[in-house]
């Protein structure tokens, strides 16, 4: 019975061991990011997302709601980290998409009323020198242009 026991404890640990690894390549979405757009948003006339991000990008990307993130993110030759993104099911987010190299590093989804875009397609892309972008103080919107 002992032996039992500590066969299913083995067997248990194994699997628990397992699909943390298989997971240990999620990305969760930066709050601390988020939370730093926001109140950038209502006290700021512009967003320099080159100096508010703590990591290092090349390059970002704005999606618009029901994109279909690892699809596009294939695409651009980007190797995607998540099974799937809140994006691709709510109408009223935005997600931004922070990029090294071929690597999602960091990704926010804000709300669409913070996050002003005119997509012509399911995608926006701008180089990390080109991420600084005007506020609309009445509007507390972000234009991205």
């Amino acid at each position: 019975m002992k032996k039992i026991i500590i066969g299913l404890l083995s067997l248990l640990i194994l699997i628990i061991a397992v699909f943390s690894f298989l997971r240990s390549d999620h990305l969760s979405e930066d709050i601390a990011l988020k939370n730093t757009i926001i109140e950038t948003v209502e006290n700021s006339s512009e967003v320099d997302f080159s100096t508010i991000t703590d990591f290092d990008f090349d390059k970002m990307y704005i999606l618009h709601p029901y994109t279909p993130v690892n699809r596009v993110l294939e695409e651009e030759g980007i190797k995607p980290s998540n099974d799937h993104f809140n994006i691709e099911l709510f109408d009223d987010i935005n997600m931004l998409a922070f990029v090294k190299g071929d690597t999602l590093v960091a990704f926010v989804e804000l709300p669409r009323d913070i996050c002003k875009a005119q997509f012509d397609k399911n995608i926006m892309k701008f180089n990390k020198e080109e991420t600084k972008f005007n506020i609309l103080q009445e509007e507390k919107t972000i234009v991205f242009e």
